[in-house]
C-alpha cells in the first residue's frame, strides 16, 4: 500500500507529506492511525477545513493560526481539530505537525528500531 501511495504522489507537493517504501513510515509498522471525528447519530464528519489526506499547507496543524487569519480556516474547523488532537493525545498518541489526522502510538526512532514493517 505504501508503494501504491508513493507511485502516486511521487514528484509532486505530495512528496512531501509521505515516507518512500524502501524506510516505510510508522503506518507501515501498525503504529500509525489516520482518523477524522464524525458525528455520532448520522456519521457525517465534522469540518477539519480541509479533506483527509489533503497534501498541502492547510492540512498543517503548524499553520492553522495563520490560515485563520487569512480566513482559510474557519475557528469551528479549528477547534474540531484540536478536540481530535485533545481526545488522541491524552489517549497516549502523539500528533504530526504536517497532517491533522495523522497520529503514532510510539516515536517513530523506536518504531524503526523495534519493530519490522508488516508487510
Amino acid at each position: 500500500a505504501q508503494q501504491i501511495l508513493w507511485n502516486r504522489v511521487e514528484g509532486t507537493r505530495g512528496e512531501d507529506y509521505v515516507s518512500r517504501p524502501a524506510r516505510g513510515s510508522v503506518h507501515c509498522y501498525g503504529f500509525a492511525v489516520d482518523l477524522t471525528l464524525a458525528e455520532t447519530a448520522t456519521g457525517r464528519e465534522l469540518d477539519m477545513g480541509t479533506e483527509f489526506d489533503y497534501f498541502a499547507p492547510l492540512s498543517e496543524p503548524r499553520f492553522e493560526e495563520r490560515f485563520l487569519a487569512e480566513g482559510k480556516l474557519s475557528s469551528a474547523a479549528i477547534e474540531n481539530r484540536r478536540l481530535l488532537r485533545r481526545l488522541m493525545e491524552d489517549a497516549g498518541f502523539s500528533r504530526l505537525e504536517s497532517e491533522w489526522w495523522h497520529f503514532d502510538a510510539l516515536p517513530a526512532r523506536e518504531v524503526r528500531a523495534g519493530f519490522q514493517i508488516v508487510e
